[in-house]
């Protein structure tokens, strides 16, 4: 019941992750800037893990993985309704802004 924000890049890149209750909404974000990686749970910073240099990680033909690693179905069981991918990172005032749009529709 732990959600993190990770990537491979070589070797696995991860934030502490963040216990979740099962039947409860979550609003999550992952953030990335070539430094920091970055976990948002409900507009709160949870976690943060320095990648110590700039990574390749984005530069990959394999695509992207929403709760599921890339390597093996190690998976969620969830209703994933809303996801977005940006070229660069959220800002947190970002992260802020799109936690209040969507909040209500799933009682956040």
């Amino acid at each position: 019941n732990k959600l993190y924000a990770d990537f491979w890049d070589g070797g696995w890149k991860y934030t502490t992750g963040a216990t979740l209750t099962t039947g409860t909404w979550y609003h999550a974000v992952m953030t990335y800037d070539g430094s920091y990686i970055k976990l948002y749970i409900n507009n709160s910073l949870i976690s943060s893990y320095n990648t110590v240099s700039p990574s390749t990680a984005l530069v990959s033909n394999l695509g992207y993985r929403v709760g599921r690693r890339w390597d093996a179905y190690d998976s969620v069981d969830a209703y994933i309704p809303v996801a977005m991918v940006y070229n660069r990172a959220l800002t947190a005032d970002e992260v802020s802004q799109n936690f209040n749009a969507h909040r209500r529709r799933f009682n956040i």
